[in-house]
């Protein structure tokens, strides 16, 4: 006896409906894993000796199912089960609207390869030549009747050989979208023919079809943060949405079919929820108790399907800000779906509000904020941001539309809130850094990115894009040109991201532990000198010059120096720091200034003058320059030709006590990073000085030596290693306290 594919349909969803639904909170992503694994293995149990799946009368239909399933699961195309089915599929011939609607979807992987492409053709020449005259199909031949559950499974197929590349004529996709559009009810859904009572399963196949069709539910328009919505579409979302509150899914006959539907309005439509529905956790529930009955059934194929398809990781959250966060509703949908493809990984997104440590942006690898208008960060944001960055999330902001407004507001509220107390400042990555790199070579004239870095060198991975990516991600009209950097910068962030924090699966809950606020503006001693009011308690404290640049780059360098001379028995060590404003007497509480940044160390005429009279008075000042900083290293020249006019920085010779006392340097080669090596081969970098009456009163080094005493020295950035540095500070140090 032949059996109806409808009526198989819903005997399938029959047996489902059937099984008691765990509770969709109770279901985890270890449960989905296993139950993807547990239906695959069953399913490939029951595979024939022929390749085949047996269900009577469609063994086509349903070795198709089985193979899409599988393929969908992960199983590989070449893997032999998979293979096999195909072989079968290969050797079978046209014979149901089912089937080959199946047979189309089921080959796409393998659409590439000569000896299948025959197949497919067969498939959608059987489509196309069934068609009826109103646009339907039925079950295995033209005819006047038809009905949208075969209907939607024949535009299942269109949609692959589209996909494929191959010629859909134009008439039989009008015919289709003329239909589904001309037989939606009045209240939005659809039924299992023209104008019969509203189903939610039918509804949810119209609203796929109609999207598969061509039909976006909302598309850009004249300007960014507008668009155009299809009023077809959203009855019939409206009608679903109103189904799922009721429990219409519940009710259903054959609630599998159902869910399968709904699983595909939600994929094609990029919807999170629907109708105020978690869709994936709840479907979820009812089919991983399907995973627990041996057997290869298409109950089983549907389950599986239904858990593969969308049990994809989190790698994206899109930050719901206080602001205009989303004037490109699908910048980050088609950045996943490209790059999940480009990076042979498929990945999710959501959307998230950063008001907890459990919000869904924690199990996502990378955050994303967007904007044209002033951006505001909240101190539940910044804990939030805080954390993420701990667990090694990664933090990527664009200006939509190029709009400077957000861009500069953003810069500023993470350098001055994110981490209050600590100075911090963007600065533009090289070209060496693996953003540019790591998946597609971009040029800094396709893409410019900043980093936020603290304290000077301690870099966060806090990222600022210098032009919009998002509105050519969006198909925004006017930026196709602009698309394929887009989705190269788009590549190389994910990948960047991807390396550090892996994404999390969408069902278990994820809470972040808390990062505590360093505490670096001052140092103990520091502290002590506020209470006690004055640096006499010190014995021999160190002073911080605090200029108008970034004065606390290496915040930890006091800390570092102690360390350093206290190996030296020969060499004072210093027992407090102190930060000296040169405005004030303080200035002449302390025997030698420290000085270093990134920007220019720029005083004011009163400063200077009781700078140059702190010199002259038996003072003496180190400096060096953070990261090699070009800025820096001109302003301090500067700096000091107006301080000390009548003095010449120069450099000091290789037979000065400085590279011989307490560590011999003349026959040492200095190591650095490779940075260093190429432009100093076996050699030492400059070391300028000034001096005065015998004495040298000033120290500088355009070559870095803090960072490697921070610990943050980049490979691109010119510097000396921790060796180097500590023997080169120490006779520093040495020279300017007279130490003979």
């Amino acid at each position: 006896m032949r059996f109806p594919f409808a009526r198989w349909l819903m005997l399938v969803g029959t047996i489902l409906a059937m099984v008691r639904p765990c509770r969709g909170a109770s279901v985890r992503d270890e449960d989905v894993r296993a139950a993807i694994a547990a239906l695959s293995q069953s399913i490939v149990k029951g595979q024939n000796a022929d390749g085949s799946w047996q269900f009577p009368g469609y063994p086509v239909g349903v070795t198709a199912l089985m193979v899409l399933a599988l393929r969908q699961a992960g199983m590989t195309p070449q893997d032999r089960a998979l293979l096999r089915g195909v072989e079968y599929l290969l050797d079978s011939k046209p014979q149901t609207t089912y089937g080959e609607g199946l047979v189309l979807c089921a080959l796409e992987p393998w659409g590439g390869k000569a000896k299948v492409r025959p197949r497919l053709r067969k498939a959608l020449d059987f489509l196309c030549a069934i068609q009826g005259a109103h646009g339907g199909w039925s079950y295995k031949s033209k005819s006047r009747g038809y009905d949208f559950s075969n209907t939607q499974f024949a535009v299942l197929g269109l949609g692959a050989a589209q996909r494929l590349g191959m010629n859909v004529p134009d008439k039989v996709r009008r015919k289709a979208l003329n239909l589904w559009l001309d037989s939606q009810n009045e209240d939005g859904g659809w039924g299992y023919t023209a104008r019969s009572a509203s189903r939610l399963s039918m509804g949810c196949a119209g609203v796929a079809s109609l999207n598969l069709l061509g039909v976006e539910l909302e598309r850009p328009g004249p300007a960014c943060g507008r668009y155009e919505y299809n009023r077809d579409l959203q009855k019939g979302l409206k009608y679903i949405g109103k189904q799922l509150k009721r429990g219409g899914l519940g009710r259903q006959q054959w609630g599998h079919y159902t869910w399968y539907a709904l699983e595909r309005v939600a994929i094609f439509l990029d919807l999170k929820t629907v109708g105020g529905l978690d869709w994936y956790r709840a479907g979820a529930a009812d089919m991983v108790e399907v995973a627990r009955r041996p057997g290869a059934t298409p109950n089983h194929a549907f389950a599986l399907l239904f858990l593969a398809k969308a049990a994809t990781p989190v790698a994206v959250a899109k930050w719901k800000w206080n602001g205009d966060w989303n004037n490109d509703h699908h910048d980050v949908r088609n950045w996943l779906r490209h790059s999940s493809a480009t990076l042979d990984r498929p990945l999710d997104w959501v959307v998230a509000e950063l008001r907890t440590l459990e919000s869904p942006a924690a199990k996502a690898s990378l955050l994303y904020a967007s904007g044209h208008k002033r951006f505001r960060l909240r101190l539940q944001e910044a804990e939030f941001v805080r954390a993420f960055l701990k667990d090694g999330g990664t933090v990527i902001a664009e200006p939509c539309c190029n709009r400077k407004e957000f861009a500069k507001s953003f810069a500023e509220e993470m350098c001055a809130r994110l981490y209050p107390g600590l100075p911090g400042r963007f600065a533009r990555l090289p070209r060496s850094h693996e953003i540019y790199t790591v998946k597609h070579q971009l040029t800094g004239k396709q893409i410019g990115v900043y980093q936020l870095r603290l304290g000077g060198c301690r870099r966060k991975r806090v990222f600022l894009l210098d032009r919009d990516i998002g509105c050519a991600l969006n198909g925004e009209p006017g930026t196709e040109k602009r698309l394929r950097t887009a989705q190269k910068a788009a590549d190389n962030l994910l990948a960047y991201a991807l390396r550090v924090k892996p994404p999390r699966g969408k069902l278990n809950e994820v809470a972040l532990e808390r990062a505590e606020l360093p505490m670096v503006a001052l140092t103990a001693p520091e502290l002590a000198l506020r209470r006690e009011g004055g640096a006499a308690q010190f014995r021999c404290p160190l002073g911080r010059l605090k200029h108008r640049g970034d004065w606390q780059a290496d915040p930890h360098f006091f800390g570092s120096t102690t360390r350093v001379l206290s190996e030296q028995k020969s060499v004072p060590d210093f027992d407090g720091e102190i930060s000296v404003d040169p405005a004030t007497t303080l200035l002449f509480s302390v025997p030698v200034l420290f000085a270093n940044g990134h920007n220019n160390p720029d005083l004011r005429p009163a400063e200077v003058a009781n700078l140059r009279m702190y010199l002259q008075s038996g003072g003496a000042l180190v400096a060096s320059s953070c990261c090699s900083s070009p800025e820096f290293d001109r302003g301090f020249r500067a700096l000091v030709a107006q301080t000390l006019p009548n003095d010449r920085l120069e450099e000091i010779p290789p037979g000065d006590a400085i590279w011989q006392k307490p560590f011999d340097l003349r026959g040492h080669t200095p190591q650095g990073n490779d940075a260093f090596v190429r432009k100093y081969p076996r050699r030492w970098g400059p070391l300028l000085g000034v001096r005065r009456e015998g004495r040298w009163v000033v120290l500088y080094s355009p070559v870095d030596f803090c960072c490697a005493f921070e610990g943050d020295l980049e490979a691109e950035v010119v510097g000396y290693d921790l060796q180097a540095a500590s023997r080169l500070l120490t006779n520093l140090f040495a020279e300017l306290m007279r130490i003979e």
